[in-house]
């Protein structure tokens, strides 16, 4: 007997709704970010967290984002799930998430609706007495609405599944001094909690964090390619290092540096636009994502002596990351310099024209239920 997948459950979803789903395209137009940097016990000054950031994700693709910790990749998926950033502010540019063929009309309404993007935040906040199916169902009961023609997102039985949680349903998240799940599981729960909803943008930070590569492996293909290629789904994981097997996975790349945007663009074309435009060199044994971390790490790593990533021997090539978001800026401008006469958006994929109420009705409101039940859903957590 053949068992269900998670393409054969999201099939059921689209063929339910598939006229109210949109395809959402996330642009981040020139994001600057600042935020305060301690100076001693009670002093802090400004920070720069994303300086002038110019990237997107598009719908039916995954989209890995590369940097080292204080890059900026957390604050830059905030952004994209319509999060505010904690102790920072927006100075400059704009985040965008657009319906793919719609009217500017439509997007701007489509910029307030709550549950349009969800996210795995970087550290699992749980609450420990509650097992792992009651954490799932709590957030299944409070994203999914009420519509005609079922679910609009995967149960919690169906993402604890394909996440491999199925085995500790019953089991404690864990606190001090009650035992739990592992860190691994823990996370797991957390990425969870994102997905069970009927969110078309799935953002995704420290996604790998404590799992296994074999593990990460099965959730990129088992689960995230069938929502965006059933679904149309928007997915961004950040990622600080994938393997080379994780890494292909994926259809495109953003990499991050001291809050700045190297590069975004297909992953197969990342290596050879460092190489063969700006002259960067590596040892034959030497991956793909080793070598774009390395792009990612300080510039004092290029060329020093023992390091299997190095500068070419040329003193043009850039190495500082406003040098390198420079250098990828022009690049873009000489690569394509129709962009600006080019429409933001296609209409790649899609499967007809949207049904705007339906998708009111499934993501415009703020809660899935009345706020009598809501209040009780939440006091019931509370009380386990």
């Amino acid at each position: 007997m053949k068992h269900a997948t998670a393409g054969d459950a999201l099939r059921r979803i689209r063929e339910a709704h598939g006229q109210a789903f949109p395809r959402v395209q996330v642009v981040w137009d020139g994001v600057s970010v600042t935020g305060s940097k301690p100076q001693g016990a009670c002093a802090s000054k400004p920070a720069p967290v994303l300086e002038n950031v110019q990237a997107k994700a598009d719908p039916g693709r995954l989209t890995m984002v590369i940097g080292n910790p204080g890059s900026g990749k957390s604050t830059l998926l905030r952004l994209g799930s319509l999060l505010p950033v904690p102790g920072a502010r927006v100075t400059g540019g704009a985040t965008r998430l657009s319906v793919v063929g719609a009217d500017a009309e439509f997007n701007a309404e489509v910029a307030h609706w709550p549950r349009l993007a969800s996210m795995a935040t970087q550290f699992d906040n749980h609450f420990g007495l509650l097992t792992v199916g009651e954490t799932l169902a709590f957030a299944a009961a409070n994203q999914q609405p009420a519509v005609p023609g079922g679910p609009t997102g995967l149960s919690a039985e169906e993402v604890a599944k394909h996440i491999g949680l199925d085995n500790v349903m019953n089991t404690r998240l864990g606190t001090e001094t009650v035992r739990g799940v592992s860190g691994g599981e823990a996370r797991r729960v957390s990425v969870g909690e994102a997905m069970v909803g009927p969110a078309r943008v799935w953002m995704l930070d420290s996604f790998s964090d404590g799992l296994d590569a074999a593990r990460t492996k099965a959730i990129t293909s088992g689960l995230l390619r069938p929502f965006a290629e059933e679904l149309g789904g928007t997915v961004v994981a950040a990622l600080q290092q994938p393997a080379q097997e994780l890494f292909e996975l994926f259809d495109d790349v953003i990499l991050l540096r001291d809050g700045r945007c190297l590069y975004c663009g297909p992953v197969a074309d990342a290596p050879a636009f460092f190489e063969g435009k700006l002259g960067l060199k590596r040892e034959d044994d030497v991956s793909d994502p080793e070598f774009l971390a390395a792009v990612c790490s300080e510039p004092e790593s290029f060329g020093r002596p023992g390091r299997r990533v190095a500068s070419a021997p040329l003193s043009d090539v850039p190495l500082t990351a406003p040098s390198l978001a420079a250098a990828y800026v022009a690049h873009v401008v000489r690569e394509d310099d129709s962009a600006a006469d080019a429409p933001l958006l296609s209409s790649n994929g899609s499967t007809g024209p949207l049904d705007k109420e339906q998708a009111r009705a499934i993501f415009a409101a703020s809660y899935a239920r009345n706020g009598f039940a809501q209040t009780a859903s939440v006091s019931y957590r509370a009380r386990l």
